[in-house]
């Protein structure tokens, strides 16, 4: 879990609007900004899960019978949502470079919608996919939950597709703990319901903790975890299990289980975020200044690096690197101190056979070989990421 930017000034004041439920300015502030940058209509709901699942339910009836296509290398949230929405999924397998592979979409036939995952905030080739969907007048999908930020030839990453969504969950660029966000030309429509007090008050001293290290703020106890959790309806999870099954897809696989619901975002976790996007040019700033450090990392060892097109402007969370020899790698970081994180869980081990059958092989390869790095400062500062120039030399 990382912290971002947030200050513990903004998590004071979102505590006390927790119970404010008439003054919505914050998220007006938020969608107003947000609706300048895109140029789209925007609404902000409580998670980047439940922004594709309002997607996938407004294009459902346009798709028909049709597939949708999803990179078989990716977060499970695309995924667990068009499942959960009774869409025919099909995983796609992808490049070197990450992204879903172009190529492989083009020879998929009664395709009704592509899931284009922009992967560690390195930008796909929009307009070959824009072609592409309108070749076989299919809706294109832009997730950009891990790329707020980046361009394409001067571009925003987001305005391509015919829907665009945006996560603003912990880890991400801008962060309001949890929340995301709908972009499209027509309005797609979202309940009224926002995400209860109950839960996020927890969430938000939790992050507060981390951030402080105050030793005598109250913690949550074990009955009040239990009761959040509880708060998270079930009804849509088990929907999907069943649909699941019956398309002989493994849902554990892809067990995404967000505590959310079919909702506004708050006004309180707007105020989170709108504060952050205030940030947003510092944030993608920084992020991007650790992340070429940990690049220039890669000159002199046995370990591959993304290729980054000359027009694009990338925007990195965390920093993804190949290595064949990935076991002696942790070993050393660990016995050295240095974090780093396991994204290669993006294909579950569990959907190996399966990958297997639909020719995935680039996935679950990149998936035994990747290893990546956070570019969140407070990570880079605890993770000694000076000391990995000379470990990577080692490998």
């Amino acid at each position: 879990m990382t912290l971002g930017f947030l200050q513990e000034e903004e998590l004071d004041n979102a505590l006390k609007l927790l119970g404010e439920t008439s003054q919505q300015m914050y998220y007006m502030q938020a969608r107003d900004f947000l609706q300048k940058k895109y140029h789209k209509n925007v609404k902000l709901v409580n998670s980047g899960s439940e922004a594709l699942y309002r997607v996938f339910m407004h294009v459902k009836p346009k798709i028909k019978n049709k597939r949708v296509l999803v990179p078989a290398y990716t977060c499970y949230a695309p995924v667990k949502a068009a499942i959960t929405s009774g869409l025919k999924v099909v995983l796609v397998d992808v490049t070197d470079n990450f992204g879903i592979d172009i190529n492989l979409c083009e020879k998929t036939e009664n395709v009704g919608a592509i899931v284009v995952v922009h992967p560690y905030g390195i930008p796909l080739d929009m307009k070959h996919f824009q072609e592409l969907a309108e070749a076989k007048s299919a809706i294109l999908i832009e997730d950009f939950a891990q790329s707020y930020g980046a361009e394409i030839e001067n571009n925003d990453v987001g305005t391509f597709g015919d829907y665009s969504i945006l996560s603003f969950r912990l880890g991400k660029h801008i962060s309001g703990i949890v929340g995301g966000a709908v972009f499209s030309e027509e309005e797609v429509r979202v309940s009224e319901e926002k995400l209860s007090a109950v839960y996020l008050e927890p969430q938000i001293r939790m992050v507060k903790r981390m951030l402080t290290k105050k030793n005598h703020e109250p913690k949550i106890t074990r009955e009040e975890r239990k009761s959040n959790i509880l708060q998270a309806p079930r009804s849509l999870y088990l929907k999907g299990r069943k649909i699941a099954k019956a398309s002989k897809i493994i849902i554990k696989a892809y067990a995404h289980r967000p505590n959310w619901e079919q909702g506004t975002m708050s006004n309180s976790q707007a105020h989170l975020t709108y504060t952050q996007l205030m940030k947003g040019k510092k944030i993608v700033s920084e992020r991007n200044r650790i992340a070429q450090k940990i690049f220039g990392f890669c000159e002199k060892s046995d370990i591959s690096k993304p290729e980054i097109k000359p027009h694009s402007s990338p925007s990195f969370i965390s920093v993804p690197l190949l290595c064949k020899n990935r076991d002696r790698l942790e070993q050393i970081l660990r016995k050295k101190r240095v974090y780093y994180e396991k994204k290669y869980d993006y294909s579950n081990v569990r959907l190996f056979p399966f990958l297997k059958r639909i020719g995935g092989e680039n996935s679950i390869r990149i998936s035994r070989e990747i290893i990546t790095f956070s570019t969140d400062p407070f990570h880079a500062l605890t993770g000694n990421y000076d000391q990995l120039e000379e470990m990577l030399a080692d490998v």
